[in-house]
């Protein structure tokens, strides 16, 4: 199939399926099952693509994979149908698309943009979506999260969301954030979160909460047997400085890099002339567990507080040694994970993902950590 590159041959070939090749301008994801965008043709005209989960060619989750495939800037070859829209401009139906030259590739470092002129105004006939749940409002206007959130749009004075007076825009842009912190807070409660969303301790807090709730939990003398804690991909080490340096129970950090303390961990350290915990530079694996078997077996209770892809590694070593854990997960990382089912579906949200965990083991139990973004720890008791 030849590949077109000029809007005439492809306005000739309505009700076809052709292959077109152009520069990706943009990309609306509308719902997982439905992405608008624009690719630049050759001879320099736009033409509107929409992928949707539709005609038997690609499911939910082909389309979840192409919105991570594609990205602004890049030149890629779409095989399609064209369609002629209610407004009269020509559609794209996408069915595949091959990324041919990644913009990153080719400019590394350096962000795509675009001209406000190079847009297409989406379909409307095709489910352009009439309300905003999730948008922050000011004075009763819905507010333009991208001119309040770093000063930048695209669509200027052409934009449908409300940009307020120049001359108001710092007052303006604080209320803008203030409101969404509130919203942000509030939709990140989950089912079953008692926790008061405006009441919940802020992301510094979260180590010291947690660990807080560890020693209510699972009490000192069980958390200070043998060896001590794990935990598994805690980044700067603050699960055990909280636990080694301010409570004095044992504590190891499984951490590939190199460990860096906070100021504060290192001011700490100045003033009561300690040191950090023992830090293992590594994954945690079963290569991991066969090397250090001594270790692990001495090892008290296997802790993660957002360790993101080591959540189920931390969950599947600990029930394999026999040994209680603690886990609070944040990223589901379905594209890194794209094996992972549930009940026969793809788990692609963190609902399913939670639920994907704790099938492994009826013992597993759910609570809830007041402090603000994903607050569900999963465990199991000695």
């Amino acid at each position: 199939m030849v590949v077109l590159v000029a809007m005439a041959t492809v306005a000739a070939s309505v009700g076809n399926l052709v292959k077109v090749q152009g520069q990706l301008l943009r990309k609306r994801r509308f719902s997982k099952a439905l992405i608008f965008g624009d690719i630049k043709l050759p001879d320099g005209s736009l033409l509107e693509l929409m992928i949707r989960a539709a005609d038997a060619w690609l499911t939910k989750d082909d389309i979840v994979q192409l919105n991570w495939a594609l990205h602004l800037g890049d030149t890629v070859t779409l095989d399609g149908r064209v369609e002629t829209t209610a407004k009269g401009h020509l559609l794209l139906v996408v069915r595949s698309a091959v990324v041919n030259v990644r913009w990153e590739e080719q400019h590394p470092g350096v962000p795509f943009g675009h001209g406000a002129t190079d847009l297409i105004a989406p379909s409307e006939s095709f489910g352009q979506r009439k309300e905003y749940t999730n948008i922050v409002q000011i004075q009763g206007h819905n507010a333009c999260k991208y001119y309040f959130n770093n000063a930048s749009c695209v669509r200027g004075a052409d934009c449908h969301f409300w940009h307020g007076p120049p001359e108001d825009y710092k007052a303006l842009r604080a209320e803008w954030f203030a409101r969404r912190g509130t919203q942000k807070r509030e939709q990140a409660a989950l089912d079953g979160d008692v926790h008061d969303p405006h009441e919940k301790g802020m992301k510094a807090q979260r180590a010291r909460i947690f660990c807080d709730w560890l020693v209510a939990t699972f009490g000192v003398d069980v958390l200070s047997a043998g060896a001590g804690v794990v935990d598994v991909a805690g980044g700067k080490g603050d699960i055990p400085f909280e636990l080694f340096n301010k409570r004095a129970i044992p504590a190891t950090l499984i951490e590939p890099r190199p460990r860096q303390p906070r100021k504060v961990h290192h001011k700490h350290f100045a003033k009561t002339q300690t040191t950090p915990s023992r830090h293992i530079q590594a994954c945690l694996d079963p290569s991991l567990l066969a090397a250090e078997a001594a270790f692990f077996a001495e090892t008290s209770v296997f802790v993660g507080m957002h360790p993101d892809e080591a959540t189920e590694p931390i969950v599947d070593c600990a029930l394999a040694a026999n040994k209680p854990f603690a886990v609070v997960p944040c990223c589901v990382m379905s594209r890194k994970f794209p094996d992972r089912r549930h009940d026969g579906e793809v788990v692609g949200t963190y609902d399913a993902y939670i639920a994907y965990l704790r099938a492994k083991d009826s013992r597993i139990q759910s609570a809830f950590l007041p402090f603000a973004g994903k607050n569900q720890v999963l465990f199991v008791l000695p």
